[in-house]
């Protein structure tokens, strides 16, 4: 029994930098968090490095930047989605205080 290895060399293009943009937008219209994205990105310029290619310098590409910080604000949207924060009123102000005066005097 002979075994063969069938060795496939394949060229990988250099991504740029609207490529990356679409895929971010794809990761992110597919839910994945914007860390995990971050890691995505990570191994993109790890098999750049490693197939030899030059290094994407991917922290350095300011629309792809734009493009992750929006995701990263869409998520946070979703995220706090129905949570409203109500504005602090001079009354509760004013019971703060006085909670605090409380317990100022009774640790001094």
């Amino acid at each position: 029994m002979s075994i063969f290895v069938l060795s496939i060399t394949w060229y990988l293009p250099p991504a740029l930098e609207h490529q990356l943009c679409q895929y971010v937008s794809y990761l992110g219209l597919a839910s994945l968090s914007h860390n995990t994205i971050k890691c995505y990105l990570s191994a993109v310029r790890h098999l750049h490095i490693a197939e030899g290619l030059p290094d994407p310098q991917i922290s350095r590409m300011a629309r792809l930047e734009q493009v992750i910080r929006g995701v990263k604000s869409t998520q946070a949207k979703r995220k706090n989605k129905g949570k409203e924060r109500l504005p602090i009123s001079i009354e509760i102000l004013g019971e703060m205080r006085r909670t605090w005066q409380r317990e100022a005097s009774r640790d001094a």
